[in-house]
C-alpha cells in the first residue's frame, strides 16, 4: 500500500473519528450536520457514480462550485478513483471553464445549479448530488493509486490568455499535510469556519485536510455576507478561521469605527497599550466585549495569501487573538513556512516546514525544494526551465531570513518597480505605509510608463469622498526612502478594487483602468456606479430585455418580479455584491434607482420579532395541559371528529411539513388535535404575520389591547403559532422556520394564504414550493372537511355542531429537479383530491 496517496493517508483517520461532526453546512435556511462516516460514505457513493458514468483513473473532472459537503466528497472521490480534480474559482467566466475543460480533456464537471454554462461534457449540480448518490451504493472498483499519480490540476490564472495549470500529485499534497500537521497541532475540539474557496490550495490544505487529520469540524456557508459569518461564529462556537489579511483589516476597521462612535478612542488605545504587557488570557478578559461579538470561542486566525500589515497583526494579538502567518504557493501544495502556536514570531511568516528546504538568491528571491513541490505545469513544458532550476522551484517572491530561521516576505519580483536610478522598489512596502494613514481604506502602487521612465503611481481607495489625497501622499512620502517616494496618484471611486476570491488586488485591472485614462484631470480615476453588476442581476431574475431595465422601472409593475423572485433577488445581491439586504425593504413598487440607493446605504436588517419561549420545555408541558383542559373539550362540544390516515405518522420522524386547506379559523386547532400527541408536541403553526401586526395596532383601546394580547399569548402557548410573512420579509420567516426544523420541530402551514370564502380549495401560493424546496423535508398533505359549515370565515365562534373529517395523505418527498412552481402545483393537487 502506497502511503503517499491521499486516500490511504485519510482512510484510518476518517474511520477513527467516524461519529464526530466533520462538516456543518449552513444553507441560509437549514443547518446540515455531516459526520466523518457520512462524509466518507458520500465519497464512496460519488466514486461509484464516477465509474458508472465512465470516469476512469486519469480522466479529469472540473469542480466549479461554492464550498459545500458535496465539493469535499467530490474531491475525496477523485482520490479514491484516480480521477483528476480540476478545481476552478467560482468567479471565473464560463468561457474560461470551457477552455480549461477542453485543455484538460475533462469528461465531466460539478457546478452549482445557479451557474450556467454551455458545454458538451456531463455536468452534475451540487444541489442534486445528495439525491443522486442516495440511489447509488457505496461500492466501486478501487484502482491502484500511486503517490506520483496526479490528484489535481490547479489553475493560477483566471483568463484564457495564458492559464497555468499546476500539476499536484498525491505525494505533493500528502507531503504538505504531513509536514504541516507537525507544526500546526490542532485540537480535535476546534471548530473551523471556511470562508475562502476550496479551489485555492491554502483553504484546501490548512482549512480542510489538516482539520480532518485531527478530527475537527468545518463549517461552510452558502453565503459569505457578514451577517451570516457573525451568526455562524456565535451558533457554531467557531475557534479558528483561515483567512486573508484584508478580512482582518476590515474587521479591525469596524471595531475602531464602533469605538470612535462611542468617543472612546483614548481609552481604547490605553487598553491596547496595557494589553501588550499582559498574558494572553488577561487580554481576552480585558477585551471580553469584542470576543463576545465573535462568539466567545474564536481565538486563532491562520493568515496567508498576501502580506499582512504589522499594525493589523499587532492589533489582533493585543486583544487576545492569535494571528498565525504562513507563506506558500500553489506550486508547493501550498505551505512552505508557517508560525506555530507554541513559538509564533509576529511580523514573520514563520519557519520552513519539516521535509522542505528554502534558499535565498543574491537578490533575495526564495527558492523551494521538497516532496511538496509540483512536477510542473500541465501541457506547458516551455515553462519548466523558467520556474524550476536543479530541482528548486523559483517562487518569484523576495524575502529575508533572520538568524533563528524566521522568514519575512518583502514583495513579488513581478510587482517590483525598477526606477530610472536603478533602484528596486517593492509596491507592498509603499502600500503598507499608505494604509496606515487615516482615511485610506486600501491602496495599490504601480509602475507607470511616462515617456522613457517608470514612475511610482499610487491609487488610493478612500474611506469617504472628502479625502485629501494630496495630503495623504505628502504624509506617506515623509516616511518613505527617496527611491520609494510616490510621484503620481489617483483616487479609485468604485466601492473596492477588483480582487480575487482570496482578496488579492488584481493589479492588471487597476493598471488597465489607468492606461485607458479613466482619469479626471491628473488625479482622480473615475469609474461606473453599482448599476453595472446590478443590471446583470436584475436581468437574470426578471428575464426582461436590457432596454426595459431603467432606473425608473419598478420591480413589480414594470419588471414583473413577484414576492418569490424578490427573495431570490435579495439573495443574489448579497452573494454577488456582498451587501446584507433584507428583502422586506424591497417591494413591488421599488424602483431600480431606489434599489441602488438601498444597496449603497447597506440598510441594517430589522430585528426578528419571533418568540422563542413557546419552544421551551415548560411551554410544551403547559401546551399539553391547555389542549387537554381547554381546547379539546371545546372542540368535542361542537365537533364530532373523524380521523383518517393517522397511521401515516407511525414511521415519520420530525421534522416535516404538514399542509392543509384553509376554510375556518378553527383549522389549526382541529388539525393539531387530530395528530397523535408525540407528533403534536413538536408541531409549530405558521400564521399570517400581517394578522399579528394588525392585532398589535397602537390605535386600539386599552381593553381591546389586553384582549388581543391575551388571545395572542393563548395562541402562542396553546397552538405554538408563529408569524409567517405572506408578502415582504419572507426570507426572515424562512430562516426562522429552518432554525426551528434544525431543532426537530415540524411546521403546519396553510398554502392558500387566506381563508376560503366558499369552503373549496383555492390556488396555493408559490411560497409553499419555496418552503418545501429550501427546507428539504417530507410533506404530509391533509384535508379538512365539514368545518366550514360549522364556522366559516365570517365568524370567530362555532355557529352549530357537526361532524368534521380530517384526512392525512402519504408523506411526499420531492427530487431536487422540481421547481418551486411544480412543487406548489403538485401539493395543491394532492390536497384538492385527497
Amino acid at each position: 500500500m502506497d502511503t503517499n496517496t491521499l486516500t490511504n493517508y485519510f482512510k484510518p483517520i476518517l474511520y477513527n473519528f467516524h461519529d464526530r461532526e466533520a462538516i456543518i453546512y449552513r444553507t441560509g435556511f437549514r443547518t446540515l450536520r455531516i459526520s466523518y462516516l457520512d462524509l466518507y460514505d458520500s465519497a464512496y457513493r460519488m466514486a461509484n457514480m464516477y465509474q458508472h458514468k465512465g470516469l476512469k483513473k486519469g480522466a479529469a473532472i472540473v469542480i466549479w462550485a461554492p464550498n459545500s459537503p458535496e465539493w469535499v466528497a467530490a474531491l475525496l472521490a477523485c482520490s479514491l478513483t484516480g480521477v483528476i480534480a480540476v478545481p476552478l474559482d467560482i468567479q471565473v467566466q464560463p468561457e474560461f471553464v470551457q477552455h480549461i475543460a477542453s485543455e484538460t480533456g475533462a469528461v465531466a464537471g460539478i457546478k452549482s445549479k445557479y451557474m450556467s454554462i454551455e458545454s458538451d461534457i456531463l455536468w452534475w449540480d451540487t444541489e442534486d448530488i445528495p439525491h443522486l448518490i442516495r440511489q447509488t451504493p457505496p461500492i466501486f472498483k478501487e484502482p491502484e493509486i500511486h503517490g506520483d499519480d496526479i490528484l489535481e490540476i490547479v489553475y493560477t490564472s483566471g483568463t484564457t490568455a495564458a492559464p497555468k495549470g499546476v500539476i499536484l500529485t498525491n505525494r505533493n499534497i500528502v507531503a504538505n499535510i504531513a509536514s504541516l500537521s507537525e507544526v500546526l497541532t490542532y485540537d480535535k475540539e476546534w471548530r473551523f469556519l471556511s470562508i475562502l474557496p476550496l479551489s485555492h490550495m491554502f483553504e484546501q490544505t490548512v482549512g480542510l485536510f489538516v482539520p480532518l487529520f485531527y478530527g475537527c469540524s468545518i463549517t461552510y456557508l452558502k453565503t459569505r455576507k457578514s451577517a451570516a459569518i457573525m451568526q455562524a461564529l456565535r451558533d457554531e462556537g467557531i475557534t479558528c478561521i483561515i483567512t486573508v489579511p484584508l478580512m482582518l483589516q476590515k474587521l479591525r476597521e469596524r471595531i475602531l469605527s464602533e469605538v470612535s462612535a462611542q468617543d472612546k478612542e483614548k481609552i481604547f488605545q490605553h487598553m491596547l497599550d496595557l494589553a501588550k504587557k499582559l498574558p494572553n488570557w488577561m487580554r481576552k478578559f480585558l477585551f471580553h466585549s469584542i470576543h463576545k461579538k465573535f462568539g466567545g470561542k474564536l481565538h486563532i486566525f491562520a493568515v496567508g495569501g498576501a502580506p499582512l500589515d504589522t499594525v493589523v497583526e499587532d492589533f489582533w494579538n493585543s486583544i487576545g487573538m492569535k494571528v498565525l502567518q504562513g507563506y506558500g504557493l500553489t506550486e508547493t501544495s501550498p505551505i512552505v513556512t508557517c508560525n506555530s502556536l507554541l513559538d509564533p514570531r509576529p511580523n514573520t511568516v514563520g519557519r520552513v516546514l519539516p521535509g522542505q528546504e528554502i534558499k535565498l538568491s543574491e537578490e533575495g528571491e526564495i527558492f523551494v525544494k521538497g516532496d511538496n513541490v509540483s512536477p510542473g505545469y500541465y501541457k506547458r513544458p516551455d515553462l519548466y526551465d523558467q520556474y524550476f532550476v536543479d530541482g528548486w522551484y523559483r517562487s518569484g517572491d523576495v524575502g529575508e531570513m533572520d538568524t533563528e530561521g524566521f522568514l519575512r516576505i518583502k514583495g513579488r519580483t513581478k510587482n517590483m518597480i525598477l526606477t530610472a536610478s536603478g533602484m528596486n522598489v517593492y509596491p507592498e512596502d509603499i502600500e503598507a505605509e499608505l494604509n496606515r494613514i487615516p482615511g485610506v481604506k486600501d491602496s495599490c502602487v504601480l509602475g507607470l510608463e511616462e515617456g522613457d521612465q517608470i514612475i511610482i503611481h499610487a491609487v488610493l481607495l478612500p474611506e469617504n469622498s472628502d479625502i485629501n489625497a494630496k495630503k495623504i501622499i505628502e504624509l506617506a512620502n515623509a516616511d518613505l526612502a527617496d527611491h520609494q517616494k510616490i510621484q503620481a496618484f489617483s483616487v479609485w471611486e468604485r466601492p473596492d478594487f477588483p480582487r480575487t476570491t482570496t482578496m488579492k488586488i488584481q493589479r492588471r485591472y487597476v493598471m488597465k483602468a489607468l492606461c485607458e485614462k479613466q482619469v479626471e484631470g491628473d488625479e482622480e480615476a473615475k469609474v461606473s456606479s453599482v448599476s453595472g453588476p446590478l443590471l446583470e442581476i436584475i436581468r437574470s431574475v426578471s428575464k426582461a430585455p436590457i432596454s426595459e431595465i431603467k432606473s425608473e422601472a419598478t420591480l413589480g409593475l414594470d419588471l414583473h418580479i413577484d414576492s418569490l423572485s424578490r427573495v431570490e433577488l435579495a439573495s443574489i445581491i448579497e452573494e454577488k455584491l456582498g451587501v446584507e439586504l433584507d428583502e422586506s425593504h424591497v417591494t413591488d413598487k421599488t424602483t431600480i434607482a431606489e434599489l441602488e440607493d438601498l444597496i449603497s446605504s447597506q440598510k441594517k436588517v430589522a430585528g426578528s420579532k419571533f418568540k422563542h419561549w413557546p419552544l421551551s420545555p415548560w411551554a410544551i408541558t403547559a401546551r399539553r395541559l391547555i389542549q387537554s383542559a381547554l381546547l379539546r373539550p371545546l372542540v368535542r362540544y361542537y365537533i364530532k371528529l373523524r380521523i383518517m390516515g393517522k397511521e401515516k405518522f407511525s414511521r415519520l420522524n420530525h421534522p416535516f411539513l404538514l399542509i392543509a386547506n384553509h376554510a375556518s379559523h378553527l383549522d389549526a386547532m382541529v388539525l393539531a388535535l387530530a395528530l397523535p400527541w408525540k407528533v403534536r408536541r413538536r408541531i409549530m403553526v405558521a400564521a399570517a404575520a400581517d394578522v399579528f401586526e394588525e392585532w398589535d395596532s397602537r390605535n386600539a383601546s386599552l381593553k381591546e389591547k389586553l384582549i388581543r394580547k391575551s388571545a395572542t399569548a393563548l395562541a402562542l402557548l396553546g397552538l405554538n403559532i408563529f408569524p409567517f410573512q405572506r408578502y415582504a420579509g419572507i426570507k426572515k420567516s424562512l430562516e426562522y422556520a429552518g432554525l426551528s426544523m434544525d431543532k426537530g420541530w415540524s411546521i403546519m402551514i396553510f398554502p392558500e394564504g387566506k381563508l376560503s370564502h366558499d369552503g373549496t380549495v383555492k390556488e396555493f401560493k408559490s411560497g409553499v414550493g419555496l418552503l418545501v424546496k429550501e427546507m428539504n423535508v417530507p410533506v404530509v398533505p391533509a384535508k379538512i372537511l365539514g368545518l366550514y359549515e360549522i364556522m366559516d370565515h365570517r365568524f370567530k365562534w362555532p355557529q352549530k355542531k357537526g361532524e368534521v373529517i380530517v384526512r392525512f395523505g402519504d408523506p411526499i418527498s420531492f427530487p431536487p429537479d422540481f421547481t418551486y412552481d411544480e412543487i406548489t402545483r403538485r401539493l395543491e393537487y394532492e390536497v384538492r383530491f385527497l
